[in-house]
């Protein structure tokens, strides 16, 4: 079993220095939990003596050696004030599709923006990079920086498979066996979900070829005029994906050689100290607590005063302390049992030997923290990926869910309780973890590698998956092409088959017409 510990994974990453090269990072999406993804992979890059130049919407703002950050903070709030995501949650994500790639061509064009860029990208500048490393958020005019960089392009998904990342990696989509990430479906679904889930690949597929496209070459002219390359000229030359997923978060599927599943990055080497008054409040627990967090795209306050009621008259209820992850100062009718924090160590809560219960919305890192630390999990899933990741934990027996927009007091109430008394879930989380952290290497060490690779080499356009047009990717050309050979058979047998009928019958029925004549002047 591969369990590093900080110092450990430090050594592996350190111990021997690569030829330091001069990487640029973009990380465009403004949300805490994808930054922690980013910033393991590109510290880690530091630590092995590259010089790291990050633009991120989430600036760590601690001295790191050869690690330069351009703050994009501003992102933030540009983000929030355009979206909601309980309301979204609630209409379907994608009901709300055209307007994020709406909010994408904004965050792209505010990038392009950024004055820092501009002078990394001016001809005039001194400033020469061996790689770039983007993150995958519908912001796909960025590629355009490794055309005027003339670097290798790195992109990094810090969710599971989603069919964008299939399409920009090349990878069979597969609807028929695979269910797609924003549905919520098992790998075990029915008719009507099979149809349903073809469907959605393929209006994501116009997102992706269409939506998305124009939105994006519309703030690439902008700023460079309509002598650019396509979106998806810049998109064929991604190099390599970065996938934060393994086979047992969600399900065994095929992936081509591009693709490196990175899921557990920051496995082993995550913070357990607790600071006070939190600790000794935990401590004292002796029925032990629930933790119950939104993650942090997610304010509590969102959830609007009728349903945070309901959720605090099943809390007030139990024998458990209840530490709730709340973006406000107080909370409506306040039990004594429930703590509130605007922001908490979520790993360190995780890791207290009292905790019975984690209640979260299915984000992919919270889900990872679970996991190591064996911790239930009670899902209440709102949007993207989430329904997704909870669907797969409940076919493992670590998790249980409940509908946001539906569920009752006593529903809650039960799968607490369900949660927190029946050993098996903990159990099962027990070996879930001994399975994801049997490792023959640390996946951030691989990432670290798999960086390293690519610029070595300048790029591995080898690994890559031809590009073909959907019509000879579905082999709709050959389809149609035996369709037509079958047709032109059939119609062929049909002609022989009339002539043969019709010679036939000319010939018997003029024997016959010449014996019944004969039998006339006979008989006459």
């Amino acid at each position: 079993m591969f369990l590093a510990t900080p110092l450990i994974l430090g050594v592996l990453i350190s111990i021997f220095k690569a030829d330091a090269a001069n990487i640029l990072a973009i990380y465009p999406w403004p949300a805490y939990s994808h930054q922690v993804v980013h910033n393991q992979l590109t510290v880690a890059l530091a630590k092995r003596g590259h010089q790291m130049t990050v633009f991120t919407p989430k600036p760590m703002n601690k001295h790191i050696p050869n690690y330069t950050e351009h703050s994009l903070s501003h992102l933030s709030n540009i983000f929030r004030g355009n979206l909601n995501y309980v309301q979204s949650g609630k209409k379907g994500t994608m009901f709300h599709f055209p307007m994020l790639m709406d909010l994408t061509a904004i965050l792209a064009d505010e990038i392009w923006s950024n004055e820092h860029l501009k002078e990394y990208i001016s001809p005039n500048s001194t400033k020469k990079f061996d790689l770039l490393i983007s993150a995958t958020a519908h912001t796909d005019s960025l590629y355009y920086l490794s055309h005027l960089l003339k670097t290798p392009l790195i992109i990094v998904s810090t969710g599971p498979a989603y069919a964008f990342n299939l399409f920009e990696s090349g990878t069979p989509t597969l609807p028929s066996s695979f269910p797609d990430v924003m549905l919520g479906f098992t790998d075990k679904m029915n008719f009507w979900q099979r149809i349903a889930n073809l469907i959605q690949v393929i209006r994501q597929w116009h997102g992706f070829y269409y939506v998305a496209v124009q939105a994006q070459e519309k703030v690439l002219r902008k700023h460079f005029g309509d002598n650019v390359p396509s979106i998806d000229e810049l998109r064929q030359g991604v190099t390599l994906l970065l996938q934060n997923t393994h086979p047992l978060l969600h399900y065994p599927r095929p992936m081509t050689p591009n693709v490196v599943q990175i899921a557990g990055l920051r496995m082993g080497v995550m913070n357990k100290t607790l600071p006070e008054p939190l600790k000794s409040i935990l401590d004292d627990a002796n029925e032990g607590f629930i933790y119950f967090s939104l993650g942090s795209n997610i304010n509590s306050t969102d959830l609007g005063p009728e349903m945070i009621e309901q959720i605090v008259s099943v809390f007030a209820e139990l024998p458990y302390k209840v530490l709730w992850k709340f973006d406000a100062d107080s909370l409506i009718h306040h039990p004594k049992n429930v703590i509130i924090h605007k922001w908490i160590p979520q790993f360190a809560v995780l890791a207290h030997p009292n905790i019975k219960l984690f209640i979260y919305q299915g984000g992919l890192q919270s889900t990872e923290e679970a996991i190591e630390n064996s911790v239930p999990l009670l899902g209440i899933p709102i949007i993207f990926d989430q329904a997704f990741n909870v669907e797969a934990l409940k076919r493992k027996g670590v998790a249980e869910s409940v509908d946001l927009y539906t569920m009752t007091r006593k529903e809650f109430r039960e799968k607490i309780y369900q949660l927190i008394l029946n050993p098996k879930y903990k159990e099962n989380m027990k070996k879930l973890w001994a399975l994801f952290s049997h490792r023959m290497h640390h996946p951030l060490e691989e990432a670290v590698w798999w960086c390293e690779y690519v610029i070595k080499h300048k790029g591995a356009p080898y690994l890559q998956s031809p590009r073909l047009p959907w019509y000879k990717y579905h082999m709709i050309d050959i389809y149609i092409f035996f369709v037509t050979i079958l047709l032109i058979i059939y119609h062929l047998c049909r002609w022989l088959l009339r002539f043969v009928v019709s010679h036939f019958r000319n010939r018997f029925g003029s024997s016959e017409s010449d014996s019944s004549k004969s039998k006339k002047l006979k008989s006459s």
